[in-house]
């Protein structure tokens, strides 16, 4: 399997990790400000690491329904595909929650700057191990 960029959307910051193929294990890239500059951002993380495909967390409610937050990560999917690259939409449930538990004991402030990157990571370990079956 090829390598891939996969991303944890937020309305304030953009969570993403690298893996899979010849880019190795899941790994924490990046947390992006989600502003103006974050498709630039992307971008040179693109050309820089040269995946060929892109992941995007979908959220989904305990009930498996999607929420408010999933029409924003469908925007920026879409957003995504500019870069020519393939987008897939992939099912993000609970990974913030597994994030913080992976996360453990790390100070407060401290959790909140990697807690994006590391769902980022989760969403691409998932996406990853459903690909291999």
């Amino acid at each position: 399997m090829a390598g891939c960029l996969a991303f944890d959307y937020g309305s304030q910051r953009i969570g993403v990790a690298i893996g899979g193929g010849k880019l190795g294990r899941p790994e924490p890239l990046a947390i992006l400000s989600n502003d103006q500059h974050s498709m630039h951002e992307i971008q040179n993380l693109i050309n820089q690491h040269r995946p060929t495909k892109l992941i995007v967390g979908l959220p989904h409610n305990l009930d498996g329904e999607e929420t408010a937050q999933s029409a924003e990560c469908r925007t920026f999917a879409r957003s995504l595909e500019d870069f020519n690259l393939p987008v897939i939409l992939y099912d993000e449930s609970l990974s913030s929650e597994r994030a913080e538990h992976r996360l453990g004991l790390v100070s407060l402030r401290k959790k909140k700057r990697q807690l994006d990157a590391i769902s980022a990571q989760i969403i691409l370990e998932d996406y990853l191990a459903h690909a291999a079956k």
